[in-house]
């Protein structure tokens, strides 16, 4: 009997159809973990979105030499010019309009801030007798929280939180000298 050359022995195509599959369901339950969902990048987004804005108004208020407050409210956030005569003034300026955060988003403020009133920063309307006028029939919604920006580019020390209603949240904190810290809390 003459001996064949004893060939190697490769993998079967049903064995690496196997193996392939076996890989695609492992990265099917891997990935999902590592990489964010779509509500972790909105929530990101916005918190990155708040923080340029208050970078750009910053030096918005160094190059006019003008103070600013943006309001946060619960849901929405906007920008008023300080203007000490004649009191707060809305920004209708495209980057610095009023925003409606998503539905499913909402801020908290830290409890530790000082919420600042703005009545400290102009000059209080009086009446003919020099007494405060009051504005009748006028309720406003007040912000939960004013970060002041001042013309020499500080701004009021803030930490808040947005916070999506699926559990995702970002923290933002401020220093007086203007820099802005953004952290996701993890659970």
């Amino acid at each position: 009997m003459a001996n064949r050359p004893s060939r190697g022995r490769g993998f079967t195509l049903i064995e690496m159809m196997v193996v392939l599959m076996l890989i695609g369901l492992a990265a099917l339950m891997i990935i999902p973990n590592i990489a964010p969902s779509d509500n972790a990048r909105r929530v990101q987004k916005e918190a990155q979105r708040l923080a340029i804005i208050i970078d750009a108004l910053r030096q918005e208020s160094i190059l006019k030499f003008q103070n600013f407050v943006m309001q946060i409210f619960p849901n929405h956030y906007q920008v008023l010019l300080i203007d000490p005569l004649s009191g707060p003034q809305p920004i209708d300026d495209k980057p610095f309009s009023p925003r409606q955060l998503p539905d499913d988003m909402y801020f908290k403020v830290n409890v530790d801030n000082e919420n600042i009133s703005l009545a400290s920063l102009t000059k209080p309307e009086v009446d003919e007798n020099g007494k405060p006028a009051a504005e009748e029939g006028k309720e406003e919604e007040k912000p939960d929280l004013n970060i002041i920006i001042y013309a020499s580019g500080e701004q009021s020390p803030f930490s808040l939180k947005l916070i999506s209603e699926n559990g995702q949240e970002y923290e933002l904190t401020g220093e007086i000298n203007g820099k802005i810290a953004i952290a996701k809390k993890e659970f």
